[in-house]
């Protein structure tokens, strides 16, 4: 019996299963590769939803704390307590001086009434000019 081999057909054939091999190789290569990408977005997903777990809690606090939550505007919200009584103790010290101009002006004025009644008194009282 004779035995052919057909010698381009056996090339081809495991050229054809070389490059089956390659490209299986290279689908593993970028299945390992997308899946180190996956690992490392599901980590830095993880981590930003720490943040935001952590920013949801500040803000809770911040909301139940209500204005001047910061240490910024604590100081600020302190400082405008200060002036707001200091501005109060002036209100208060202008407000005595305004009632004690104010009685000074009544008196004043009733001191000008009388004497405007005095002189017209008196004026009443002389005889006519002629």
């Amino acid at each position: 019996m004779l035995c052919f081999i057909n010698l381009p057909a056996i090339v081809l054939e495991h050229m054809h299963r070389a490059k089956d091999r390659s490209q299986v190789a290279y689908l593993l290569e970028q299945q390992a590769s997308l899946k180190r990408e996956l690992t490392e977005f599901t980590a830095f997903l993880n981590d930003k939803e720490v943040e935001i777990v952590q920013l949801k809690s500040k803000l809770q606090k911040a909301v139940l704390k209500g204005p001047g939550a910061s240490g910024v505007d604590e100081q600020v919200v302190q400082e405008l307590r200060v002036e707001k009584e200091q501005l109060l103790k002036e209100n208060a010290s202008l407000s005595e001086e305004v009632k004690a101009l104010n009685k000074q002006v009544i008196q004043a004025h009733e001191a000008a009434n009388k004497r405007m009644s005095l002189l017209m008194r008196t004026v009443n009282f002389l005889p006519p000019l002629s």
